[in-house]
């Protein structure tokens, strides 16, 4: 991300949007990415949180677009609460968690000390199981009452492309903490088309055994801020929360996967389960409706998805409409969200130095122990930042064959190939109908005092 005055760029802009179309020619190829035309398409200026903004748009030879931003100028003017009245920052240190969460309606957390928003501060909102409870929990005395498979609900996963009930499910709370139950008595597969077992699964990987309840406990969920603008934070969870196909129902074959029933790509955003999931079951599972209310509709760009000129497949979807979402390809290149403009980290271009590439760790997330149960892909090469296994997730972005989307592998690469790499239990790399990807959620939260 260029943090400069717009200003100094009008000379470049106007070289290219004037000069750059003759100088093509009549023959010049415009799938060159080389040959950009940036045209301004919107302009803001700077506040006390967010840098005067402008966002530039190819319109010659595709629909990529990026940001210049310069840095915010003004100094906060807080009220006797503590609230900057100019974009409603909280000076954390005059604020305990709990009187952010009531004056927010969730807990901010600047990680970096600059008292605005930042990319890399964070964010608790939202409650969803994560982590597991082991022996020595005083709730498990309780929890162990409740462990009757018969009162568990189903979840309605897919084995061989049907709905099958060999995994259950049970929400309740012990001393105002909530708590989900789960129980198996097979493993749900990597593909949706596979029957359920662990030969299709990586469940059994993670020491999950069948005919067995695993409690997990309903922890505050992590965010990390990746941008603020207009009064909103975009932002990603700080680790893969679940894992949940693409897309559950399907017909056809490699050639040409649609969604059961219709003749719409299973790599289609609007149409997909997981967008499905995200806006119903996670939105309400996670978020009470008081923070609901926070989460913007966030009108998503997703005209070009076919992003690589020579891709064998192209496709373009309609914008869509979602408070939830999973970031694009494009949004896990741009360094104005803190993500390296390099696209791959990868055994084929860095060898065994893979782990000693520092860009490498950013786009690599962890997952949860409630996603490994869910079928979650483990990592036993690539690692996190943190020194904790990293996983693949699924991002929003098609890939470039008609049943592929695109994804972060665990060494960190951003792909928009149909395959990421080929595991040791051969499953489908990047198929839509893969359900071993991490699922990363994003969202954009109104920041201001809640009334």
């Amino acid at each position: 991300m260029l943090r400069k005055p717009f200003f100094r760029f009008l000379p470049l802009l106007l070289a290219l949007v004037l000069c750059l179309p003759a100088a093509l020619g009549e023959e010049a190829d415009l799938t060159d990415h080389e040959a950009h035309v940036w045209v301004p398409v919107s302009a803001t200026e700077a506040t006390c949180a967010a840098a005067a903004r402008t966002v530039l748009r190819c319109e010659v030879c595709c629909a990529a677009s990026f940001t210049l931003d310069a840095p915010a100028t003004a100094q906060h003017d807080y009220d006797e609460r503590g609230v900057c009245r100019t974009c409603g920052w909280l000076d954390l240190t005059r604020a305990t968690e709990d009187e952010a969460l009531a004056l927010y309606g969730f807990v901010p957390v600047d990680t970096d000390g600059s008292a605005t928003w930042t990319s890399g501060d964070q964010v608790l909102m939202g409650l969803y199981p994560q982590s597991l409870v082991m022996e020595d929990d005083p709730a498990l005395t309780a929890l162990r009452t409740l462990e009757d498979p018969a009162a568990f609900d189903s979840y309605g996963y897919y084995s061989a492309g049907e709905v099958a009930d060999y995994m259950r499910f049970l929400d309740t709370e012990v001393d105002g903490v909530r708590y989900r139950g789960v129980y198996m008595t097979d493993y749900r597969p990597y593909y949706t088309g596979l029957p359920a077992g662990p030969d299709a699964s990586y469940i059994d990987d993670g020491g999950y055994a069948l005919e067995t309840v695993y409690w997990f406990r309903f922890d505050p969920i992590v965010w990390n801020v990746l941008d603020y603008h207009d009064g909103e934070l975009l932002l990603n969870a700080a680790r893969c929360l679940d894992a949940q196909p693409y897309q559950a129902l399907y017909q056809g074959n490699r050639g040409n996967f649609s969604i059961l029933g219709s003749d719409t790509l299973v790599n289609d955003w609007a149409a997909s389960s997981i967008r499905s999931f995200l806006n119903d079951d996670f939105l309400h599972l996670a978020f009470t409706p008081e923070e609901q209310a926070l989460i913007a509709v966030t009108r998503l760009d997703n005209r070009t998805t076919g992003y690589e000129p020579n891709a064998k497949f192209q496709i373009t979807q309609q914008d869509t409409e979602d408070q939830l979402f999973l970031l694009s390809y494009a949004d896990l290149v741009n360094p104005g969200y803190g993500y390296p403009e390099t696209a791959s980290f990868d055994l084929a271009a860095n060898g065994d130095s893979i782990n000693d590439v520092p860009e490498a760790f950013v786009r690599r997330r962890s997952y949860t122990p409630y996603a490994a149960i869910q079928g979650c892909r483990p990592s036993t090469q690539g690692v996190t930042g943190d020194g904790e296994p990293a996983c693949y997730y699924m991002l929003r972005s098609a890939g470039n064959l008609r049943f592929s989307i695109a994804g972060v592998s665990k060494y960190g690469s951003a792909s928009y190939s149909g395959s990421l790499n080929p595991t040791s239990k051969s499953s489908q790399d990047g198929f839509a109908v893969n359900g071993d990807f991490g699922l990363l959620p994003a969202m954009n939260v109104k920041v201001g005092v809640v009334q």
